[in-house]
């Protein structure tokens, strides 16, 4: 898994070319299965200024190209999104039938602990820096000085790539209003 989307895009960056359109919603589905897109649903709901939503599988494709999740295993795999406050909306995507759907909706029904109703997220202010992307997002604000985007460096030279260590978490927006 390389934590990209097929157009090479983090999701930071995914997210940073859609603001544009203002969305009131964006969010991930397929591919995944809810297990596995806890990193990338965090890293959205770092940087989305707009309601969040996960649409996941009902796990990986199995060798036959099935779905193994159950409705009962694929309902407790998204009580993380809930529990987290990460997701305004949740789904099914591939190898999710009516019956995962209604597990899915059993469990949000239930509630937290002692029965408490779930805590949707929380929209994050709007962003008052610009933030443009590529393959990788950024924040250009008034520290930042000078910046040469997209150019291609002379023959024979390279330029550094930012490097981002597997624990570093990404830094939403500052939200101050200078």
């Amino acid at each position: 898994m390389s934590g990209r989307t097929l157009s090479g895009q983090t999701t930071e960056a995914f997210y940073v070319s859609m603001q544009h359109a203002k969305p009131i919603c964006i969010g991930l589905n397929c591919a995944l299965g809810a297990a596995n897109m806890v990193p990338f649903i965090q890293a959205l709901d770092s940087v989305a200024e707009c309601f969040v939503h996960a649409y996941p599988n009902a796990g990986l494709p199995n060798a036959m190209g099935g779905y193994d999740e159950t409705p009962e295993s694929f309902a407790r795999s998204l009580e993380v999104f809930v529990k987290s406050g990460l997701c305004n909306l949740l789904g099914g995507c591939c190898g999710t039938t009516p019956e995962h759907i209604r597990a899915l909706d059993q469990m949000l029904q239930r509630g937290g602990v002692g029965g408490a109703p779930w805590v949707p997220r929380e929209r994050k202010p709007m962003c008052t820096e610009m933030r443009i992307s590529g393959l990788e997002p950024i924040t250009v604000d008034k520290n930042l000085g000078f910046m040469n985007l997209g150019g291609t460096p002379p023959r024979g030279q390279t330029t550094p790539r930012p490097q981002r260590g597997s624990d570093q978490q990404p830094v939403p927006c500052s939200t101050s209003r200078a």
